[in-house]
């Protein structure tokens, strides 16, 4: 896939960890 930014496409779960929904990147919110 051409680049993205993942804090554009990424869903939160509950413990309040983003995961980019394009590579699966993990970060804290």
């Amino acid at each position: 896939m051409g680049k993205h930014v993942c804090s554009a496409h990424f869903w939160l779960s509950p413990a309040g960890v983003a995961t980019c929904t394009v590579c699966g990147a993990q970060w804290p919110m």
